[in-house]
């Protein structure tokens, strides 16, 4: 009974997370095929591209998860240059910070780290985190990346409003969401694959909550 629950609560998430960006698509579609203004239609062409982004990711994200279930799916992993992850990482959502208005305290490592990892994977993994705090942050993002006993430590902060409910005993599990009316374009997978993919590849991952900061604090150890 209990799975049947869960699957039924895992259709009935999905089937909203999708139909979202669809039936949004289909609107503009027939207001496209209306419009004979240029400008307005090339108006109209963009937000089409914004909503098929955002479903292609919900997508790949169920993708991933699923395969994250699978109990003989590993990740190939080799030695790479954390730093240089995290870094490229993080500067490719300047768009994103600028939109939302938030100015990020970025504090890097100049030493190189290196650890043992899959490099698409950990790249997922700092795109995960630093969206999920551009999306719940208000008006303040740190994240900070540094050598802290013997480990390559990647912290993500940001604050959220007083009102947001968190149950931090569920952030990191499938579909959650704490505040859905501000994820209508997320899946609810993004942290929940995050944990999957830290854990696959030997790190460890935590939530922290105070007063009214989140934080996300991965470790991996040096090699």
């Amino acid at each position: 009974m209990e799975k049947d629950a869960i699957l039924r609560q895992t259709i009935t998430s999905l089937s909203h997370d999708i139909r979202t960006p669809l039936t949004s698509m289909d609107g503009y579609l027939q207001l496209l095929e209306l419009e004979q203004e240029p400008e307005q239609q090339e108006k109209y062409i963009e937000i089409i591209k914004g909503r098929t982004k955002i479903l292609k990711e919900i997508l790949e994200e169920l993708f991933l998860y699923t395969k994250l279930q699978d109990q003989g799916y590993q990740l190939e992993l080799q030695k790479e240059n954390m730093t240089q992850i995290v870094f490229e990482g993080v500067t490719a959502f300047y768009e994103e910070f600028k939109q939302s208005k938030i100015e990020p305290d970025i504090l890097f490592s100049e030493e190189a780290l290196e650890v043992e990892c899959n490099k698409s994977m950990m790249q997922r993994i700092v795109q995960n985190i630093v969206k999920n705090s551009i999306v719940h942050g208000v008006s303040l993002v740190r994240i900070s990346f540094r050598k802290e006993e013997g480990q390559a430590v990647l912290r993500c902060e940001n604050d959220i409003k007083e009102e947001d409910s968190i149950n931090m005993e569920l952030i990191f599990e499938r579909f959650y969401k704490a505040d859905v009316s501000r994820s209508k374009s997320s899946s609810g997978l993004g942290l929940a694959i995050t944990k999957e993919l830290v854990e696959k590849m030997n790190g460890t991952i935590e939530a922290e909550k105070q007063e009214n900061m989140f934080e996300i604090v991965i470790k991996f150890d040096l090699w």
